[in-house]
């Protein structure tokens, strides 16, 4: 949800050089790599922003870890791993997102700025939200817990954000609360999943591109307002 809903590009206008490190169908673990990686030969970003996506389960803090095809294609170039087991085949679902691309109008005239994927594209939400007591998402994960500490080891400021989902995947939970994590970590969340809030930022008829992602009005919508009420 972050690859389409983050405006890196916004961002740096704003004079905030960004970049959006998201990938489609991801594991926390595999962010904490590409964070690993990023510090190795880069300097240290100033804020790092972790985009959770609560709204449609717990994928991305999965207790279960697993490395998403692209990242371990490409940051652990194994000859002999990638002739046993041929990246087609550990790209299983991104070989289907390829085949979109070649044959969807929409999916070619999309763009990839600064990490973020890009798109005009509008399907619109027509579901609606139902208020209801919400469980607060759990947000212990042995690998947040890494980025955590790296993040604080290095000086870096960390913004943790709940992306919004489709109105009927939104909660009534504050835009600003804490969780308690096992390891005594406090951390805040900043909820754009509340249904109050998202509402009045995103138009269900023009903001989305598919099922719980933002399309680029969208995207440039959400990230204005963090920017301003987050960031700055």
């Amino acid at each position: 949800m972050a690859l389409d809903g983050i405006d890196s590009e916004y961002m740096t206008r704003k004079g905030m050089q960004t970049y959006n490190f998201s990938v489609a169908g991801t594991h926390i673990s595999t962010s904490l790599i590409q964070l690993e990686e990023c510090l190795k030969y880069n300097r240290k970003p100033k804020i790092v922003l972790v985009g959770f996506s609560s709204s449609i389960g717990k994928a991305y803090l999965n207790d279960v870890p697993f490395t998403n095809p692209e990242i371990e294609f490409f940051y652990d170039a194994n000859w002999i791993k990638n002739i046993t087991n041929p990246p087609l085949l550990r790209f299983q679902w991104l070989s289907i997102e390829l085949f979109k691309i070649l044959i969807s109008k929409d999916h070619r005239n999309a763009k990839l700025i600064r990490g973020q994927w890009k798109t005009a594209k509008v399907v619109p939400d027509h579901s609606v939200f139902k208020s209801a007591a919400t469980q607060a998402p759990d947000y212990n994960n042995p690998y947040l817990y890494k980025i955590i500490e790296l993040c604080e080891h290095q000086g870096i400021k960390l913004l943790f954000v709940e992306l919004p989902g489709a109105n009927d995947k939104r909660n009534e939970l504050p835009f600003e609360h804490k969780a308690i994590l096992r390891n005594n970590k406090e951390i805040k969340i900043y909820n754009l999943n509340n249904y109050e809030v998202s509402s009045k930022i995103i138009d269900p008829s023009k903001d989305w591109l598919a099922a719980d992602h933002l399309n680029q009005d969208g995207a440039r919508k959400i990230t204005a307002f963090l920017f301003y009420q987050c960031i700055q």
